[in-house]
């Protein structure tokens, strides 16, 4: 693997991980309750019935399939971390409680170029204690110390209309090895479930392809 993806894999890694608000463990499901299906792609639509979303990416973009999707979750348990054992049990459990729906990018991962633009999609079981949009961001900022990367809080928690229904957002700044990598992340509660969207960018043009897409969005 490429130090280019490595760096790559990192910043996917991160965006997943530290969305696993202050990651609790989360309640205990009854054998019937309706579980998420992963969703699926059809030419540059994304459909998922349990959340009742769909949304539209640009065409060319690479759909990242089941294998990239591990090397995210294998990533984050390395970049996201403690050195209370406890803590970094409490993490990994995160990341793998932690559903990766959808990840699109503008290149296919490890090609030559700037920043690869990234767009993720994912969702948390409704973690314990945290009630509003609000508050899941506001726990998300208490993983951040565990991040063995620098991060500066561009804009704090704030909301954003994606879909006609609100969401909880707030932007950040990632030094990755010298690589400075910008990021929006976006969450709402639906269901049992905290759906969220990250966007990865370095480019004005890049941005601007991924408000596009939030602005795709339909939830029914």
């Amino acid at each position: 693997m490429n130090r280019l993806l490595i760096k790559f894999l990192g910043v996917a890694a991160f965006s997943l991980v530290t969305l696993s608000a202050n990651a609790q463990t989360p309640p205990a499901v009854p054998a019937s309750t309706e579980v998420p299906d992963f969703g699926s792609v059809s030419g540059t639509t994304y459909a998922n019935n349990y959340f009742g979303l769909t949304l539209t990416f640009p065409a060319g973009w690479s759909v990242q399939d089941s294998n990239f999707k591990k090397q995210i979750s294998d990533r984050g348990k390395e970049i996201v971390t403690s050195d209370d054992p406890t803590k970094k049990n409490e993490l990994n459990k995160a990341v793998d409680n932690t559903l990766n729906l959808l990840t699109v990018t503008e290149r296919p991962p490890g090609s030559p170029g700037p920043l690869n633009s990234m767009f993720l999609c994912g969702a948390e079981k409704f973690p314990t204690g945290v009630k509003t949009d609000a508050g899941y961001m506001l726990a998300l900022k208490n993983t951040l110390q565990y991040s063995q990367a620098p991060i500066t809080i561009e804009r704090d928690v704030y909301t954003e209309q994606i879909g006609g229904v609100p969401f909880a957002a707030i932007d950040f700044k990632t030094d990755f090895s010298g690589v400075i990598v910008n990021q929006k992340y976006f969450a709402h509660i639906r269901k049992d479930y905290v759906l969220f969207f990250i966007v990865t960018y370095d480019t004005p043009d890049q941005l601007k392809t991924h408000t596009d897409i939030l602005r795709s969005v339909v939830l029914k």
